[in-house]
């Protein structure tokens, strides 16, 4: 047996079948919307039981859209004459339009409300919006629809974003998230400190691949395994320590008149060891050139951390040296950088 819908009304694709009836008036007005020969074919094909085969009423009603303004319908089935909804898959028995009665108003906005939203807003009771809504068989309101126009922002906001942009729970989007077998956003793992505050190395970070372990251990005083540690945290290399400056062999003072100062010579210059031990500038000098030590040269204690200027806080600069920030400010003036 051909599958129909009854001649008075049906659910077909989104639209809501106007009722057909055979009377002249109602005969008038279906030939006024459709093609001429559309009806003839599909008057002639009527079955005397009253049923309109689904193919031609889908045929003849493709292109006509008897929906009155603003009113929107969810596509149901007719499967053994009973409607299923595609939504929530519940069974509704075929609509009665006798019961039913005239369109009204509130119509368009059943399953798009809550039964009670709806009713507050009519002013009636909520059964009487059920028992409606039941009637012409459209399922309840759902939170899914109020999250669906969103669904292309699931795992891509995070659900209390879409939340806030759809206007229900956090929890209502997580469910309905993991209904649709959407993972959650993944956010990255908050990188840990490697030097936190109130770290002691903390201060000396911007020495690291420029200064070695050693002395940063040494300027900090922490232990040197802690200094390799961060180091290693930190991405860099070891840097190998500064070479000392060579120092000569130290030389015994000899005893006798205007001697005893052997030991000064090179380290001092020799205004001041003629200064301090009471002899002549000129025989502290001879002494000097008699036993071959080479002459006293002033150098800088910054002059070794040189490469470091403008590259390293002066302040530090100045603790590896030993040095005033001042001293170091002027160094770099001297040497521009």
């Amino acid at each position: 047996m051909t599958m129909g819908l009854p001649v008075c009304a049906g659910w077909i694709e989104d639209r809501l079948v106007p009722t057909i009836l055979n009377s002249p008036r109602k005969r008038a007005a279906r030939h006024a919307t459709l093609d001429c020969s559309t009806a003839r074919t599909a008057r002639s094909q009527t079955p005397k039981c009253g049923l309109l085969p689904i193919e031609e009423a889908r045929k003849s009603m493709d292109d006509q859209d008897y929906s009155p303004p603003g009113w929107v319908y969810r596509e149901h089935a007719a499967v053994g004459g009973v409607a299923i909804t595609e939504t929530s898959g519940r069974r509704y028995p075929p609509v009665d339009w006798a019961a039913v009665g005239p369109a009204r108003w509130s119509d368009c906005k059943l399953g798009k409300l809550s039964d009670v939203e709806l009713a507050r807003l009519i002013g009636i009771h909520p059964d009487r919006i059920r028992r409606r809504r039941e009637q012409l068989g459209i399922p309840p309101w759902s939170v899914a629809q109020q999250i669906e126009p969103f669904k292309h922002l699931l795992g891509v906001l995070t659900d209390g974003a879409i939340a806030s942009l759809c206007g229900v729970s956090p929890k209502s989007v997580t469910v309905y998230r993991e209904s649709l077998g959407i993972l959650p956003v993944l956010r990255p793992a908050p990188r840990k400190q490697v030097l936190p505050t109130g770290h002691p190395l903390r201060i000396y970070k911007s020495l690291f691949g420029y200064v070695s372990d050693q002395e940063i251990a040494k300027v900090a005083g922490v232990d040197l395994h802690l200094v390799q540690e961060v180091r290693e945290a930190l991405g860099f290399e070891p840097v190998s320590p500064l070479t000392e400056e060579a120092t000569s062999i130290p030389t015994a003072d000899y005893h006798g008149p205007w001697l005893g100062y052997e030991s000064l010579l090179g380290k001092v210059s020799p205004a001041q060891i003629s200064r301090e031990v009471g002899v002549p500038y000129d025989v502290v000098e001879q002494r000097r050139v008699f036993l071959g030590i080479a002459p006293y040269k002033r150098l800088s204690k910054a002059v070794r951390f040189d490469h470091l200027l403008g590259k390293v806080p002066n302040s530090l600069v100045a603790k590896l040296a030993g040095v005033s920030t001042a001293r170091i400010a002027e160094r770099r003036k001297q040497l521009g950088t």
